[in-house]
């Protein structure tokens, strides 16, 4: 039999080495290249979004336990000292109740006065919390049965401590002039040693009188009235401090509107620094400084930051005939979003708002 024949293309194939070659891998890898530049986007676009609907459920929970807040008291958590608005959330809605007088800020005991539970006083240096109605002539807290009316007011902070960075919502105790006084980180130290003390007047410490002087989330809030239950369940949510934090662990901020009602077309009717507008940025005013460090108020453009997302686009405190209010809400609660800073920036600012990713109760 004659034998086979190989035709010259079937010889050349059974030579072709296998795997791919080199220019047939760059082709490969050029194709992967291609497909990653163009689902890159997409992605991160989908994980930035959903990361703000879960910041957005957040904001959802807090509106509820602050509209609970208002039937028990009638009125939102009001703040009083600037840049203190993310702490007296925290504190209003997890301790919880109205802020309390500093710890120190107490008298001595009088065993002609009346006590009621939640009471406090001094004695001998020593601070003390009524557990139980103690009526006139009333049990010292040093008496062999004082341990049935009083128990020990704790300051429930850690003393200040000099070169330590403290990031914002932590709250520290400083005494001062023989009064233990409780204060607020209000903006992240970045590193830098922090202010000598926190009674230098400062952007990074407020005072907060938080405290009652009973264990943490034993706050009452009157003379005598039972024990609240915090308003939001503590293992849902994470705490610095006194302070809530988002998912990526940025303040909460909280903005309650002015409880009267306020021309938002006059001149800083809308957001301004006083009791005259509807909102008042001061209550957070320092988380929007993109300056290291922030100046005492934050920088120059902070409140810019914030007027621009809440409708005021020429950010001059007023909702001007050409402009719209994004919200008449009775408060503002405010993430940083996926990205960690506060605000949007203001030279161009329609466009600037629009890819701002903070999350707020608003937008």
């Amino acid at each position: 039999m004659a034998p086979a024949m190989t035709s010259r293309t079937s010889a050349t194939a059974n030579r072709r080495p296998a795997g791919f070659t080199l220019l047939e891998l760059l082709v490969s890898i050029g194709i992967i290249l291609l497909l990653i530049g163009i689902l890159l986007p997409a992605v991160v676009k989908a994980v930035r979004a959903g990361k703000r609907a879960s910041i957005a459920g957040q904001l959802q929970s807090i509106s509820v336990a602050l509209e609970q807040y208002k039937q028990d008291y009638n009125a939102y958590p009001q703040v009083t000292v600037a840049n203190t608005g993310a702490a007296v959330l925290g504190k209003a809605l997890m301790s919880p109740g109205p802020i309390a007088e500093p710890i120190g800020a107490i008298a001595a005991f009088n065993n002609g006065n009346t006590y009621l539970a939640g009471d406090l006083v001094s004695e001998t240096a020593t601070k003390y919390v009524s557990i139980l109605a103690n009526p006139a002539p009333s049990v010292a807290p040093s008496d062999a049965t004082g341990s049935t009316y009083w128990k020990l007011a704790i300051a429930t902070a850690p003393v200040y401590s000099g070169g330590v960075e403290y990031t914002p919502g932590q709250v520290v105790l400083f005494t001062s002039g023989g009064i233990d006084l409780i204060y607020v980180c209000s903006y992240r130290t970045l590193g830098n040693a922090p202010p000598t003390s926190p009674t230098t007047a400062n952007a990074y410490w407020s005072e907060f009188n938080w405290s009652d002087g009973g264990d943490e989330q034993n706050y009452r809030v009157k003379r005598g009235s039972p024990i609240k239950r915090p308003y939001l369940q503590s293992g849902t949510f994470k705490m610095v401090g006194t302070t809530i934090v988002d998912r990526n662990d940025n303040p909460i901020l909280y903005f309650p509107a002015s409880s009267a009602p306020r021309n938002i077309s006059a001149a800083s009717g809308y957001l301004s620094m006083g009791s005259t507008s509807a909102y008042n940025w001061t209550n957070n005013g320092v988380q929007f400084s993109w300056t290291t460090p922030p100046s005492a108020s934050g920088d120059p453009e902070a409140p810019k930051r914030i007027a621009a997302l809440m409708g005021d686009t020429n950010m001059n405190g007023s909702i001007d005939a050409n402009e719209s209010a994004a919200t008449s809400a009775p408060f503002v609660l405010w993430s940083a979003g996926p990205d960690g800073r506060y605000g949007c920036g203001i030279d161009n600012v329609s466009s600037e708002v629009a890819r701002c990713d903070d999350v707020t109760n608003f937008r």
